[in-house]
């Protein structure tokens, strides 16, 4: 048996992004793009058919919720299957799932489901696409760059689709938004598989496994076990926790879009600025997080995590539109320090368990997140959504102070 070709990030003076790296940009591209317009469409259609905030809202936090488990238990296939195989099955499923969520009539209580298989689907395809990109980087400096580039690659997809979402919208029509969705899933499997080399699985694996459900379940908890290690494993272990605390509190301005334009009496077009004006502020704020000088300092991950929630709590005063999007886009400025901590971690993750390592963190933060959306629609029943955003800061803020005065800095990042 020959052994596999090397890994480019073998190379540790490399600093140039590969077109392996850059074929698994452009598929984020695409499927960004498409998930924030069937994303503006689902609020559109839960808000419509309920005038509920909190019912909007759950739409969010239900996206989160296999992140408890699945993120965690499923992320150890990006270890023990060839990554590649991994990505590209995951988007031709979602593809399905959301053709599916398409069909006109679809009862609301199908929408809830369909929203949680293509969640539990997302775990694995994240944790393989995020080894993969380590792995396809081309060194540890190359990864930096690549990893400033993945973050501007999803904003800028995140402004295309919520920025235009609503008027394209209202002239295609919001089960249109869904198809589209769907067929960005298929040409990112295309991309991937086209693109991207096969690797070999990071583990081995076992001839002599046994295929008892109750062997596989071990396996899952053991995987759990392995990749929570790594993740809270110094230098990381900060980073992780700003990124997983702060992130928490930066999403609830999203959750509460479709009836925060409707508070505002505007329409379809209002909840896509709304929801574009964060991604357009983490655009700027990845020309800050590039820096080298800034890379190296942890504490500018710190100072930014309480900027990105402490800008939220002048929405208690109700402020109109123009001053809602600029607070909101500082939030998302600040809020590129998530690139800082992604670095930070991967950096100090072993191949060998990065999949599983993946899929912790991100059960953590998508559990983070599911929990601040769920109480922003609960909020928003008994305050309106600006003030609910108010709230959402000043917990963050206080959040985050207990998250640095708990855990060590650390040494800088590679």
């Amino acid at each position: 048996m020959t052994a596999p070709p090397p890994d480019t990030d073998r190379d540790p003076d490399r600093a140039v992004v590969t077109g392996e790296a850059l074929l698994l940009l452009v598929a984020r591209l695409v499927s960004v793009v498409g998930d924030q317009l069937a994303r503006v469409a689902l609020s559109v259609i839960v808000y419509g058919r309920t005038g509920s905030a909190a019912t909007s809202a759950l739409v969010y936090a239900v996206s989160y919720l296999p992140s408890i488990v699945g993120s965690a238990t499923l992320a150890g296939l990006a270890d023990r299957l060839p990554r590649r195989s991994v990505a590209v099955t995951c988007d031709l499923l979602r593809a399905a799932l959301v053709l599916l969520a398409a069909v006109p009539g679809a009862p609301l209580p199908l929408l809830f489901v369909l929203v949680l298989a293509i969640a539990l689907v997302d775990a694995p395809y994240q944790a393989a696409r995020g080894a993969l990109l380590r792995s396809v980087a081309g060194g540890d400096r190359s990864y930096g760059r690549v990893t400033s580039l993945d973050d501007g690659v999803q904003h800028v997809g995140q402004i295309a689709g919520f920025g235009v979402g609503g008027a394209v919208l209202a002239w295609l029509g919001l089960r249109t938004g869904l198809l589209v969705d769907a067929a960005t899933f298929g040409a990112s499997a295309l991309l991937v598989l086209l693109g991207v080399r096969h690797r070999v699985a990071a583990v081995a694996p076992d001839p002599d496994a046994a295929r008892a459900v109750g062997d596989r379940v071990r396996q899952a908890l053991t995987d759990t076990r392995v990749g929570l290690a790594a993740v809270l494993a110094a230098p990381s272990r900060r980073a992780i926790l700003l990124a997983w605390v702060g992130l928490a509190f930066v999403i609830a301005p999203e959750a509460l879009a479709a009836p925060w334009a409707a508070s505002l009496h505007r329409g379809t077009g209002t909840v896509g600025l709304l929801l574009a004006a964060n991604p357009v502020g983490s655009v700027l704020g990845l020309l800050l997080v590039g820096r080298a000088r800034v890379q190296a300092d942890r504490r500018w991950m710190a100072g930014l995590a309480l900027v990105s929630v402490a800008v939220l709590v002048p929405m208690f005063a109700s402020p109109g539109l123009g001053v809602a999007l600029l607070l909101l886009a500082l939030s998302g400025f600040a809020a590129s320090y998530d690139v800082l901590a992604r670095i930070a971690f991967v950096v100090a993750t072993p191949d060998e368990v990065r999949g599983r390592a993946f899929g912790v963190a991100a059960s953590g933060l998508g559990t983070a997140q599911g929990v601040g959306v769920a109480l922003a629609g609960v909020l928003g029943l008994l305050v309106t959504p600006p003030v609910a955003v108010g709230c959402a800061g000043l917990a963050g803020v206080v959040a985050l102070l207990a998250v640095l005065r708990w855990t060590p800095p650390g040494p800088s990042p590679a």
